[in-house]
């Protein structure tokens, strides 16, 4: 894929597609208990992880 995004202009592509897979795979975490039909477990981790007071520690914030 790099060697695509390449060919597209993309500057550094492996630096992007490692914060991609970073991103993904942090919500493949979140959502690793929760049922995709659990309407009431997805809203709770969208509460937890958008509305509610972010943490430095789970933003990488310094």
């Amino acid at each position: 894929m790099a060697e695509n995004a390449k060919g597209c202009r993309i500057g550094n592509p492996e630096v992007l597609l490692e914060d991609y897979k970073r991103v993904i795979d942090r919500g493949a975490d979140l959502l690793a208990d929760v049922a995709p039909t659990d309407t009431d477990g997805l809203a709770a981790v969208a509460k937890a992880e958008i509305y509610d007071k972010p943490s430095h520690a789970n933003y990488d914030m310094n």
